[in-house]
């Protein structure tokens, strides 16, 4: 079984990406103290949690905007908590069917075929 979404690792460009922000605002974030990270090698990765945690914060302070221009971070914490949730259940239900097709077809192995080039199936 696959760990808890909040617990995964996620490098500075992945976490910039998911809250919409610039990765050098991420690292200031690091730098700062107010969002804690691990390094790994020469690269900075910060847990899944701890930047909902911190977003969660940020959104107390700023609150959402009400123009409507750009949605509040709130909104983009529950729907990445929400998009993590249905990535989860997705991989669950592939590895369901996988398992469900090699029942079905016996010794077929559709990762092995896929992993042949084009016009070389016997």
């Amino acid at each position: 079984m696959e760990s808890v979404p909040g617990d995964k690792l996620i490098s500075v460009r992945e976490a910039a990406k998911e809250c919409g922000r610039n990765p050098e605002t991420i690292r200031r974030w690091i730098w700062s103290g107010k969002l804690p990270a691990e390094k790994l090698g020469n690269q900075l990765f910060v847990k899944r949690e701890n930047l909902l945690r911190y977003l969660s914060e940020l959104n107390k302070e700023e609150g959402v905007n009400p123009s409507g221009k750009q949605e509040g971070l709130q909104v983009r914490i529950s729907g990445e908590i929400q998009n993590t949730k249905n990535r989860v259940e997705a991989a669950e239900n592939m590895r369901v069917l996988r398992n469900e097709i090699k029942k079905m077809t016996g010794t077929f192995d559709i990762d092995e075929l896929t992993d042949q080039p084009r016009g070389s199936f016997k």
